[in-house]
């Protein structure tokens, strides 16, 4: 990830503000009750709820880290495959957002652990990675794609990276 935007992320996570994110969401879910888009000049607030969802989904993929934890020993262990890997690896993500919009939809908001921010990249370069992910020899698969040998060892280098940073 580009040190300038984690450093940004570093930042909003700092100054994370729960009572302005509830104001938001109100006014966000007042404004969808009466049928209105959101005016210009609040794009800017708007753009503000969408980084706390991303922190909220973060914490989130923090408390339930042991499940990552456990899918990436199963990998490590060559005790699942890469698709299956990939599939399970997904779903826990996108079941943690799915959370964050359940969370966000009745008011109930998590204060963010310190450590869910780099948690939170870690995860999203293997979910980055899984969607990039094509078995094929490499003449069938699109430029962006990556093969199995490249995405077991991003992978591997990612999950010594994660036991590094939960040790410290």
């Amino acid at each position: 990830m580009n040190q300038d935007l984690n450093n940004q992320r570093h930042l909003e996570l700092l100054n994370y503000n729960k009572k302005n994110h509830i104001q938001l969401l109100k006014y966000s879910q007042d404004l969808k009750q009466q049928g209105k888009s959101i005016p210009d000049e609040l794009r800017k607030d708007f753009s503000k709820l969408r980084k706390y969802l991303v922190i909220l989904v973060d914490h989130l993929n923090w408390e339930t880290r042991d499940q990552y934890l456990e899918l990436l020993n199963q990998f490590m262990e060559k005790k699942i495959d890469i698709p299956d890997f990939c599939i399970a690896f997904c779903e826990r993500y996108k079941l943690n957002e799915e959370v964050a919009d359940i969370l966000e939809s009745n008011l109930v908001l998590l204060s963010p652990h310190e450590n869910s921010l780099d948690f939170g990249n870690f995860l999203e370069l293997i979910v980055d990675s899984c969607e990039v992910c094509n078995g094929d020899p490499e003449p069938l698969r699109k430029s962006y794609e990556i093969g199995h040998t490249e995405f077991r060892n991003l992978v591997e280098k990612t999950y010594l990276q994660i036991q590094k940073f939960l040790e410290e």
